[in-house]
């Protein structure tokens, strides 16, 4: 199912159908210290399994910019990118983290589209984690979707209150598993 602000079925807290709205899971979290940016590209705001929109909800005072859109932030930012080139997040000195959002091959695009993200040294999360988010299928096995992500960055950076990133995924699937399983019972 995809998002529209038109369409009065859609919460427009979290961007889901008003039947399957999630608000009441998303706590305000304050990350003291940091800054976090979302630039998302733009097929993502119709992507109602999307976690980049829910994350900044929950993720106080962060910033959801557009591509094409919206300016990246200049200051001492690093991109959360896991790629070759990529560093252990404490090898590397910032004040605010980017994390773009889209699938893998638009994440990409974007990267290489943009002077701002390509000069920006790339972060890792120093620990492998195993995704969990069920909404999405993950492209491989270990691939994160970005609530797990910062969930798991900030929780490295020893914000024990990140927790509740991975516990609103887990809220999530278990909606999810929910749904699937009152679509599946037998017609009466």
């Amino acid at each position: 199912m995809t998002f529209s602000a038109q369409n009065l079925r859609y919460c427009h807290g979290c961007r889901k159908s008003k039947n399957a709205c999630v608000c009441s899971l998303l706590r305000p979290l304050d990350i003291p210290k940091i800054c976090t940016a979302f630039w998302v590209h733009p097929k993502e705001l119709d992507r109602a399994r999307s976690t980049s929109w829910l994350t900044h909800k929950v993720i106080a005072q962060s910033l959801y910019l557009i591509e094409g859109v919206d300016e990246i932030p200049q200051g001492n930012f690093a991109l959360l990118f896991p790629s070759e080139d990529a560093q252990a997040w404490n090898q590397v000195s910032f004040d605010g983290v980017v994390v773009i959002d889209g699938t893998w091959d638009e994440c990409r695009a974007m990267i290489r589209r943009s002077p701002t993200l390509s000069a920006m040294p790339k972060v890792a999360l120093c620990n492998t984690y195993q995704g969990h988010y069920i909404a999405r299928k993950a492209p491989w096995d270990g691939a994160l979707c970005t609530m797990e992500a910062l969930g798991h960055l900030y929780l490295e950076m020893g914000n024990v209150n990140a927790q509740t990133l991975l516990d609103v995924v887990e809220a999530l699937n278990q909606r999810e598993l929910s749904f699937k399983k009152l679509n599946k019972s037998p017609a009466m």
